[in-house]
């Protein structure tokens, strides 16, 4: 069975949760990391309760954004009695003042203030400002903020949502991602933007693989972690499900904002692909953390439920998701 919530992934939001969990401890093989609660499956526990998890999100980029004050930010957080956020891993980024029309966005890094997760080569280039990315090496400034900052969350008792990939939405983010060729001095194919989360992605794969393995291993010694493989997959590669206004006139009525959209069958088997890393590298590992599938936008029933998934999740949830028609 599984845990459901609801989230947005386009601004500060209000998301709510209802969980349960384990304790942080010194040791990681002592602790009990957030899990589905054994007698009702639908609830999770953590550090031996039942809890619902709420929170006013501030826009995901906390850790890569060197401008973003994380520890304030907690602390507010735990001051307002919240207890849930989300994190994205860094392999997504924003373009400032451009992406969306959001002012002011976490996720959009001034130049030179982007602390991704790999190290900076010697070759000047990225077109987010300053040198371009190596690939084969990580940036140790930013594991030192990632851990830290799981670890302020966990002192507050605030659980943590990693998320470890995004949609691209459109050519304009991809052409900041590190993971563009354009961007780093690892010659990474140069694919079309849709196919970036899809195994049809050239040598990236395995990049992507060291990523995600990476951002699993550095946080397995934490009781405050659920893992989500990827924001709104099915922005990039939509398959249409339903509509919200069956009486609106096409094409309006089956796209966004009135579509209920699912990935399709290319993002599915890619997004199987890294819920089965997290897996695998936690195997050899002392704690195993809750994975999380991003299902679809505003409604609709588990048609498909992922193999290794135990929470699911909708984006900008409408109020009968959960009546007759919602399931």
């Amino acid at each position: 069975m599984i845990s459901v919530f609801q989230k947005s992934a386009r601004a500060a939001t209000l998301a709510l949760l209802l969980l349960p969990a384990g304790r942080v401890n010194a040791q990681a093989d002592k602790i009990q990391p957030v899990r589905l609660h054994p007698a009702n499956p639908h609830y999770f526990l953590f550090r031996g309760k039942a809890v619902a998890l709420v929170t006013s999100g501030e826009h995901y980029g906390a850790v890569f954004n060197a401008d973003f004050d994380y520890h304030r930010y907690l602390a507010t957080l735990a001051a307002d009695g919240l207890n849930y956020t989300r994190l994205f891993g860094g392999s997504y980024v924003e373009v400032p003042g451009k992406s969306f029309g959001i002012l002011r966005n976490d996720l959009a890094p001034l130049p030179g203030r982007f602390v991704a997760p790999w190290a900076r080569s010697n070759t000047p280039g990225y077109a987010g400002g300053g040198n371009k990315f190596d690939l084969e090496k990580w940036n140790a400034e930013y594991f030192t903020r990632y851990r830290d900052f799981l670890s302020e969350a966990a002192k507050r008792g605030i659980v943590v949502e990693v998320t470890l990939f995004s949609s691209s939405y459109d050519d304009q983010q991809w052409q900041v991602s590190a993971l563009n060729p354009a961007n780093n001095v690892n010659g990474t194919d140069a694919i079309e933007w849709k196919k970036l989360h899809t195994l049809e992605n050239g040598n990236i794969l395995a990049y992507q693989e060291r990523y995600a393995r990476k951002l699993a291993s550095e946080a397995n010694g934490f009781d405050n972690v659920i893992f989500e493989i990827q924001n709104e997959p099915w922005s990039d590669r939509p398959v249409l499900a339903d509509v919200v206004n069956p009486y609106l006139r096409p094409p309006g009525r089956d796209t966004y904002p009135n579509s209920v959209d699912l990935a399709d069958e290319l993002s599915l088997g890619w997004q199987n692909r890294v819920a089965e890393w997290i897996a695998k590298e936690e195997a050899s590992l002392p704690n195993r953390h809750l994975i999380a599938h991003n299902y679809c936008n505003f409604r609709l029933p588990v048609r498909k439920l992922l193999a290794g998934v135990d929470v699911v999740s909708w984006d900008h949830i409408a109020p009968d998701a959960f009546g007759p028609s919602g399931g």
